[in-house]
């Protein structure tokens, strides 16, 4: 290989010094050494399993503080990977403004809720599964949960039903978002919602 050739091939190579967000959500994180920043990785996690088995209010967050290029992207991304591996959901606030906040947070569980997980599905099928389960309904009626077939209304009702049962108060204060995601998840081709039909008893395309 000649000089110009050598100095070509060097040209061409692209080095990323620091992960972007959206590397958070690849599926396994790539040059994660173990032990690389032990200290913060062990305290995040064990708030969320205190989080996890916390019957009551939920304990105080983690505030991990680190000069530019030390990592904590990386480390975000390894976090998110442990989590979801654990039964749980992760999701990255991108902090516009402290006026903004509560917007932000909407914004991003409602963007977030669709990034695939290590098993390809979504947080969002995961959720609506696990819920699902929660409120006892079949096997049959939580495919259609999750929308991999056609939701009736009357799946709906024994979903909605099957939660207040769970947890009356707190199904009385989500009823409306309970019963929003998985019409959501059923939507169809072209971006068209289907609703319910209370004469029909079932979901049309609207």
């Amino acid at each position: 290989m000649s000089t110009d050739e050598q100095l070509r091939a060097l040209a061409s190579v692209r080095l990323t010094w620091a992960p972007t967000p959206d590397e958070v959500w690849e599926a396994q994180q790539p040059l994660h050494v173990p032990g690389m920043h032990g200290t913060a990785m062990d305290m995040i996690l064990d708030a969320f399993r205190d989080a996890k088995t916390s019957t009551s209010a939920s304990p105080l967050g983690v505030v991990v503080q680190g000069q530019a290029g030390v990592g904590k992207t990386h480390l975000l991304g390894y976090v998110r990977e442990q989590i979801q591996q654990d039964g749980g959901y992760f999701f990255l606030v991108k902090m516009l403004d402290a006026v903004s906040f509560w917007k932000s947070t909407l914004f991003a569980m409602l963007e977030d809720l669709g990034r695939p997980m290590a098993d390809h599905e979504t947080q969002l099928r995961r959720l609506l599964w696990e819920l699902a389960n929660v409120a006892g309904v079949s096997r049959v009626q939580r495919r259609a949960i999750i929308g991999e077939s056609e939701l009736d209304r009357a799946t709906l009702d024994a979903f909605i039903t099957g939660l207040f049962a769970a947890d009356s108060q707190l199904s009385q204060q989500c009823r409306r978002t309970a019963r929003a995601r998985p019409l959501r998840r059923s939507a169809g081709p072209a971006g068209h919602r289907r609703v319910v039909s209370p004469r029909a008893g079932r979901i049309d395309h609207g």
